[in-house]
């Protein structure tokens, strides 16, 4: 229970720092990215997961398209909540920089 409550609190700091104008889009775009390739590589390494699971009961199309469905809004809500929370927490760091650091010590 801690950590969604936990989560929601980020997610809610972000979606204010992102109305605030302060969030750093580059950091955005390379962590929804790279978020989204790796759900990519996951669906396809748990193909073979699926073809095991699938029930004798109901008809296999409709188990295999609710599935390819799922996959899609599942992989672009994870992939926008990690680079809201990769935006946010880098526009946060930049603007708490000690003074007197250079680039190289950050």
């Amino acid at each position: 229970m801690a950590i969604i409550i936990l989560v929601i609190a980020a997610l809610i700091a972000s979606i204010v720092a992102w109305s605030r104008g302060r969030f750093d889009r580059r950091a955005f775009w390379i962590a929804a990215v790279l978020m989204l390739v790796a759900a990519g590589v996951n669906t396809v390494n748990q193909w073979p997961l699926l073809g095991m699971r699938l029930s004798t009961t109901e008809p296999v199309t409709t188990q295999v398209s609710l599935y390819l469905a799922g996959i899609p809004l599942t992989t672009m809500m994870s992939a926008l909540l990690g680079g809201l929370l990769a935006g946010s927490s880098i526009s946060s760091r930049r603007a708490h920089v000690q003074p007197g650091l250079t680039q190289k010590e950050l």
